[in-house]
């Protein structure tokens, strides 16, 4: 008999109209309790750059407002700025009406915080006038000798550090106009309409074109992200230097750490990798289109465990002797003592980078936040060990 059954469905729509335009703006300076006063005056966006200004008004008769400042910092309205926060996950809107959830995808999570870019424009006008009043006439035009310099094309990685500059990204931003948008109450007809764009009429089933495996990758937010965000690189200028940055790195199980993996096991390692701790009852759960046996002789391939918690081999998941090391060291420590145990005392006793060891932690351990001590995410299944002896002792750490 099922102890947990199912007391109702709830069908859900996929709104789109708001799809792309939908964002999710944050005030982090603000409490809750004492949020903006008023609405704000105007509000523009850089949708590319995912950019967006809100100018609130300002109490110039207030008693905390300074009269006597000087005139460039006498700002009618307050103007916060956005700063774009990395999704670690797929967020998105739900509306529930008449028995039914509606769902819209966010677009991005917004930050506002106060802009200066009146202060500093206010500095560079006082600079360019002091470069106006010290320039003096130019000397006459000499002949001067003209040497001409051939320059190499740019390589992979320096047109990608050049990219990730911050000169190079404000040159981006600034190259974007400004989009004006229409600032409604929200108990305004026009608020209303827009919520009603939440909702979908479409009865048509929601077909995905993606398949198991897929999906499994899409869903490792932190990995895939640090995967995107890494500068491509020239194989023939790889020097000692990077050769010893890359052993120090923790890789996420795609590409080429797969193509050593026999392919019957890639779904088991893929998933492994991706909650880096689970019991095998969750992994049963997971993969029902997989035998027990046939899971059973994936892990003896790519994982190992600690008391019925399955991990994945950290040759597997780790890139560098150095990091596999140290992510077998950890396991076993916190396998040695359930209590828990310190990064400090980790990091000393096995002379682990301090940094390498936070990022194992944080895959498959908790922090207790009063001891300040790092415990296995989930608890022992001793009923893996009797149920599967043999395997038990061959993937024992």
């Amino acid at each position: 008999m099922d102890d947990d059954p199912v007391v109702r469905e709830i069908p859900v729509h996929l709104a789109d109209e708001l799809r792309n335009n939908l964002y999710l703006v944050q005030f982090p300076l603000r409490p809750t309790y004492r949020p903006m006063p008023q609405p704000p005056r105007r509000a523009r966006v850089k949708p590319s750059n995912q950019l967006l200004q809100l100018d609130f008004p300002v109490d110039q008769r207030s008693e905390h407002f300074d009269q006597d400042a000087e005139e460039y910092l006498k700002q009618k309205h307050l103007r916060l700025q956005s700063a774009s926060v990395p999704a670690l996950s797929n967020y998105a809107v739900g509306v529930f009406r008449q028995g039914q959830l509606h769902l819209t995808p966010l677009s991005a999570v917004m930050q506002m915080r106060p802009s200066l870019a009146h202060i500093d424009d206010a500095v560079n006008e006082e600079e360019e006038d002091m470069d106006v009043e010290e320039k003096l006439e130019p000397p006459p035009a000499e002949m001067k000798e003209v040497q001409f310099q051939f320059k190499k094309k740019q390589s992979e990685r320096a047109m990608s550090a050049i990219q990730n500059s911050y000169a190079y990204k404000k040159q981006q931003i600034d190259a974007e106009n400004w989009i004006e948008l229409q600032v409604q109450d929200k108990s305004s007809a026009g608020a209303d309409n827009e919520f009603e764009n939440l909702f979908s009429e479409k009865e048509e089933e929601v077909v995905s074109t993606m398949t198991p495996d897929e999906y499994i990758k899409a869903m490792q937010y932190r990995a895939m992200a640090s995967a995107d965000n890494k500068p491509p690189t020239n194989p023939a200028q790889t020097n000692e230097e990077d050769e010893e940055q890359k052993d120090e790195t923790m890789e996420p199980v795609t590409g080429h750490l797969l193509d050593g993996v026999n392919p019957k096991y890639s779904d088991v390692l893929r998933l492994l990798a991706t909650d880096q701790i689970m019991h095998f009852d969750t992994l049963v759960k997971l993969l029902p289109s997989r035998s027990e046996d046939e899971l059973i002789d994936a892990l003896e391939h790519v994982a190992v465990h600690v008391r019925g918690r399955l991990l994945p081999k950290s040759a597997l998941v780790c890139r560098g002797e150095m990091t596999v090391r140290a992510r077998n060291e950890i396991i076993k420590a916190l396998a040695k003592t359930p209590s828990g145990v310190s990064r400090m005392d980790l990091v000393e006793k096995f002379s682990l980078d301090a940094d390498v060891a936070k990022t194992v932690l944080g895959e498959f351990a908790v922090l207790e936040s009063t001891t300040r001590k790092w415990s296995f995410r989930i608890g022992a299944d001793d009923t893996f060990t009797k149920r599967f002896p043999a395997v038990a002792k061959a993937i024992k750490l």
